[in-house]
């Protein structure tokens, strides 16, 4: 039994380690060094259930189970997150999903090669099967509506990604159509997520903000799509309130009393 934890032990070790040197230098995509480390969790799992079996033995394995209780919490935290965030792309319209369209290229180039004839461009299209579980599993996410003018609605969304998200990598830049698109690339792992924002005039005073975030890699998003929208907007609100507080006050208007008791008869008649 102790022969088995050191080996499933030591296994995890090498699996976790690659994936990681993997995800940090790049050597491989992300969702292959992801994979890498949690079989590396995964041997610790098994390391604990053999460290557990070696207590009825003479050779303990004391330090297979430290390891293994730690592999067996992380994968539990993230089997649980993976449970409550079952989707990877969320948007505050529902009705019309915002489109992107940005072309994301996913083949390598090559030195000396300008251009690719017929590249092989990243899918996004959104999974309707998603709706469903969106409308139940995040009822607050939902449009943003604004009493400022398309204009500076914009204006104010390019202000907020400038100032506060320089992690952003803003890929379009749409003033007809008022689009934003943008990458966000996770610091360990490199995984990218896309973010798309739209703003549509309701009418000459205000408008409606909507935004798309979906991960390309894996099957949950661990909740960090419904996160960034919901930061987003909450830091939209504060610099809407802020201008609107610079604002000068409206003077009330004074109207003259029209009671007709108080006019005076001609004294002609």
């Amino acid at each position: 039994m102790a022969t088995g934890a050191k080996f499933f032990l030591l296994l995890g070790f090498f699996l976790g380690t690659t994936g990681a040197c993997f995800a940090y230098f790049r050597f491989s995509s992300p969702i292959l060094a992801f994979y890498l480390v949690l079989g590396g969790i995964g041997c610790g799992v098994i390391c604990l259930l053999f460290s557990l079996l070696s207590l009825f033995t003479i050779n303990k394995t004391y330090i297979g189970i430290l390891v293994g209780v730690l592999c067996a919490t992380a994968f539990a935290y993230m089997a649980f997150q993976a449970n409550k965030h079952p989707i990877n792309d969320i948007s505050t319209n529902l009705e019309k999903i915002p489109v992107f369209q940005s072309k994301v290229i996913i083949e390598n180039v090559k030195d000396g090669q300008e251009f690719i004839i017929n590249p092989k461009l990243l899918k996004r299209d959104y999974n309707e099967s998603f709706k469903a579980i969106q409308k139940v599993q995040y009822p607050e996410i939902f449009p943003y509506k604004t009493s400022l003018s398309s204009e500076q609605a914009y204006d104010f969304v390019l202000k907020i990604i400038k100032e506060q998200y320089p992690q952003w990598k803003v890929v379009l830049n749409d003033e007809e159509l008022k689009q934003i698109e943008a990458e966000k690339e996770s610091y360990f792992f490199h995984f990218i997520d896309d973010i798309l924002i739209t703003v549509k005039s309701i009418d000459e005073t205000s408008s409606e903000i909507n935004m798309r975030s979906r991960s390309r890699d894996g099957k949950s998003d661990i909740g960090e799509n419904t996160k960034r929208i919901l930061q987003f907007f909450s830091k939209l609100h504060e610099i809407e309130v802020s201008y609107k507080k610079t604002l000068p006050a409206k003077q009330p208007i004074i109207t003259k009393p029209t009671d007709t008791s108080l006019v005076v008869p001609n004294a002609n008649k």
